[in-house]
């Protein structure tokens, strides 16, 4: 797995991606299936057409990541028409975010039943937001929506 918002890797291109994937060989010698995990990818230059050189090879089965538009760009598409799926991980709904806090609410009983509970939840909920990692964190929620804010301001 390759973060390429990690510092290590400000001054990337594609020849340094491929030069990555050598030593990987080189050093490693997989056996097998070779996966290779891509997460901020879209922060190297020349990044699509590595990967669909890679995937055409048949040299590996890549998972690219990221939390870019850049990612979505229709030219994008048109580089990897048929070679790729797309899943896009929306905040979740009220609904969801109660599911994922262990309240279940199976009908309008159980929701007069834990009232009190819901409406903590939902003020929660309007006060932190719902992105799915951030309702998992307790103590870096908050440092983790201003890292979010300002990866939308600055690269989105």
């Amino acid at each position: 797995m390759v973060n390429f918002e990690d510092p290590r890797f400000t001054e990337l291109d594609v020849r340094t991606l491929q030069r990555t994937y050598e030593v990987y060989l080189e050093f490693l010698n997989p056996k097998g299936e070779i996966f290779i995990f891509l997460d901020e990818v879209q922060e190297v230059s020349g990044w699509e057409r590595w990967v669909r050189t890679i995937h055409e090879l048949n040299k590996a089965k890549l998972v690219i990541s990221g939390s870019n538009a850049k990612l979505l760009d229709k030219e994008l598409s048109t580089l990897l028409t048929g070679r790729h799926i797309d899943l896009v991980v929306f905040p979740l709904s009220f609904k969801e975010y109660l599911a994922f806090n262990r309240v279940d609410l199976k009908d309008r009983l159980d929701f007069v039943g834990k009232r009190v509970e819901i409406e903590g939840f939902f003020r929660k909920y309007l006060e932190w937001g719902s992105f799915p990692e951030v309702v998992l964190l307790s103590n870096e929620r908050k440092q983790m929506l201003l890292h979010y804010f300002e990866d939308i301001i600055n690269k989105d």
